[in-house]
Formats: structure tokens, C-alpha cells, sequence
């Protein structure tokens, strides 16, 4: 009881010095934002630091197609509020996925405007070049409606290296001030191969063993359905889909319409154990280096000029964190403004209880994105 007494008078003195130091009143809205997002019913003095209530509606835009529709969070007490766009992962939820909606609303009520706009090839795991300019315009179409400077995007996962590339595209580059990309993806090849090898390549040539998760195999199969099941791809398609959304009742009836063989390479797939067909899982790999370069950040950011912001996690198995090593090898160094690698979180979502001196890493990292969002 005298520690929790001790805690709670610390963080009212830690409140009460915010009003007078700016770096202090960033942190603890950083560390609200955190507080917020881990637990969405937190009404503690932490969680409320300057928590402005907020307004949730559609949002529309046209993109290269037709109008697509997202949803933005805002202030409802703040006059010219800056703007974020954030971006959800290869997820079939896209923009109503529990996390995601979460972080938005966590972050919207620290003062800032977030706009979560619908990727559809992400939201039917697919890693596509269509979703670039859908980001762009998405960007475009917030900057608009703040009439402010430009915007910040936040892009989990894959949308992370697609961020980067749309504010690399000179068409967007004068909508997106910052990218915060977060579990991110350098080079989608080595990815993929670090899909059947479990091996990462690091950014001193090294090759270290890592068990990648059988999510990344599922979802570039789901892509490439008519390669890894010719002939069958319909229902292997179907069949991906399921096991991707944990549909296991469905599943069952979507696996039992495949053949004996594409029924056993699915498996393979599932299980994770690849056996003498890993040389032909790599084989369709390099056979589509190509599609998988124009989703890749590496050689193509040479028209940036946004800030970035990286973050990982040190036991990501998707995208392994040998990547943001990479990455940030790609990005000209006067534009790279963090480089954040945290046992904090796997993959995109929160992680193992870690010490404070590493929490305050993820602290730092969100109270720079603030000050960046702020700045514009």
C-alpha cells in the first residue's frame, strides 16, 4: 500500500511538472497514450492526462478506383488539430480490427486528428503496389481536411514499407511530413525466403536461425494461390482464407475440397514443416522477386523526404527485426529520426512484461511522434 501510495504521489508531481516542462507534458501523453491503448476502460489520472473526449464518423476519399470510405477520430476540443494517418497490417478486419481501432482512439484523444482508411489488399492478405497510391490519396485527403501542414502516417507491418514508399512517390510527397513505421518490412524478398528457411540475413552479412511464424508462409501462398496449388487455386484460396481468420468450422469444410496432394501441402503450410518441397516453395519465391521489390522499401526511397520513425520488436517472427537494421540503411540518414528495437512488443501488438527502462523506449518513440505531429 505505501508503494502504490508512493507511485500515485509521483505521478501527480509527474502531472503537476508537465505543465511547466514541454518534454515532460510529451512523455506523459505518451505514456497515456500507452495506458489508453493497453486498457481502453483505464479511467486512472494516467490514462485521463489531458484526455480530450472525441468524435468518431466516416471519412471519404476517392482513390484510383472509385471512393473508398475510412473512419476518423477526432478531438472534439481542439481548434486545427494535427493529423495522422494510421494504416492497419494484412489483417481481414482492416480498419475494424479491435487493435487497431483501439490505438486510433488512444491517440486521437491526446489531441490528434487520426483518419484509418480501408486497404483492401491488405485486408485480403494480399501485399500489393495497389495499395501505395490508396495510401497516398489517403494522406492527400486528410491533409485537405486539416488545412494545416502535412500529415504523419503510422503504417503496422507490411503498410509500414508501403507508407515509406508512398511518401517516397513525388505525387505524395508534399501531403506526408513523417512515417512511423512500425514491424516493417525492408525487402519483401528476403522476407519471404525467411518464410520457408528460418533464416535472417542481418545487416552485417550474417545468417542467424530464427522459427519464422507460419502466418507470413499462409499469407504469401494466399497471394500466390495459383502457384503453390495449381490447378486448385479456388479452393486453396478459400481453404487459406479460413485457417488465416481462425474459421475452424469452416475451415473444415473449405480443406476437405481439395485434393489428397494440395490437401498435404497445405498442411505443410500449416504446420510449418516443409520437407522436400521447400525447393519448390523457393523456387515460386524468386520466380516473383520482381512483385515483391515494388513492395519493398530497399532501393526505392531515393524521392523521400519525410521523417522516419522505426520501431520492432527484437522477437518479431513475421517480419524479423533484422529488418528495421536494414531499413534504416535505406533511409538517408538526415531523415531517420529513431531507430527503436523493444522486447516491448511481437510483431505489432504489446509483448512480454519488460523492465522500465526499456518501456520508456516505446515512451520516447510515441512522445517523438506526437512532437513531430504537433510541429507540422
Amino acid at each position: 500500500m505505501r508503494r502504490r501510495k508512493t507511485v500515485i504521489a509521483g505521478v501527480v508531481l509527474a502531472i503537476g511538472i508537465a505543465a511547466a516542462i514541454p518534454s515532460a507534458n510529451r512523455h506523459l501523453r505518451a505514456t497515456s497514450v500507452l495506458a489508453r491503448f493497453a486498457d481502453p476502460r483505464d479511467s486512472g489520472r494516467l490514462a485521463n492526462f489531458e484526455r480530450h473526449a472525441i468524435d468518431e464518423k466516416p471519412f471519404c476519399f476517392a482513390d484510383e478506383h472509385g471512393q473508398l470510405c475510412g473512419r476518423i477520430y477526432s478531438p472534439l476540443d481542439i481548434a486545427h488539430a494535427p493529423g495522422i494517418v494510421l494504416l492497419h497490417g494484412v489483417h481481414w478486419l482492416g480498419i475494424d480490427e479491435p487493435r487497431l481501432v483501439s490505438f486510433a482512439r488512444a491517440l486521437s484523444a491526446s489531441g490528434v486528428i487520426v483518419f484509418t482508411p480501408p486497404i483492401k489488399e491488405l485486408a485480403d492478405f494480399q501485399i500489393s503496389p495497389a495499395s501505395i497510391p490508396t495510401i497516398g490519396l489517403a494522406s492527400q485527403a486528410l491533409h485537405r481536411e486539416i488545412g494545416r501542414g502535412p500529415v504523419g502516417v503510422i503504417g503496422f507491418s507490411f503498410a509500414g514499407g508501403l507508407a515509406l514508399l508512398a511518401a517516397a512517390d513525388p505525387r505524395y510527397a508534399n501531403d506526408i511530413g513523417f512515417v512511423a513505421a512500425i514491424g516493417a518490412q525492408d525487402d519483401l524478398l528476403r522476407v519471404a525466403r525467411f518464410f520457408f528457411t528460418d533464416q535472417i540475413s542481418t545487416v552485417d552479412r550474417k545468417i542467424v536461425l530464427m522459427p519464422a511464424h507460419e502466418y507470413g508462409s499462409g499469407v504469401l501462398a494466399y497471394t500466390k494461390a495459383d502457384k503453390f496449388f495449381p490447378g486448385e487455386e479456388e479452393n486453396a484460396r478459400a481453404a487459406l482464407r479460413d485457417w488465416l481468420m481462425g474459421e475452424s468450422d469452416r475451415l473444415k469444410i473449405s480443406e476437405a475440397k481439395l485434393s489428397p496432394p494440395a490437401r498435404a501441402r497445405f498442411e505443410m503450410l500449416r504446420a510449418h514443416r516443409f520437407g522436400d518441397s521447400i525447393t519448390d516453395f523457393l523456387r515460386i519465391v524468386e520466380e516473383n522477386r520482381d512483385e515483391m521489390a515494388a513492395v519493398s522499401p530497399h532501393g526505392r526511397l531515393s524521392g523521400l523526404h519525410a521523417r522516419v520513425y522505426l520501431l520492432h520488436g527484437t522477437e518479431d517472427n513475421v517480419i524479423p527485426p533484422s529488418e528495421e537494421d536494414l531499413l534504416a540503411s535505406d533511409i538517408p540518414s538526415h531523415l531517420l529520426k529513431a531507430k527503436v528495437l523493444s522486447p516491448a512488443i511481437v510483431h505489432v501488438e504489446p509483448g512480454a512484461k519488460i523492465p522500465w527502462s526499456q518501456e520508456m523506449d516505446l515512451v520516447n518513440y510515441i512522445a517523438d511522434i506526437l512532437k513531430e505531429a504537433a510541429e507540422e
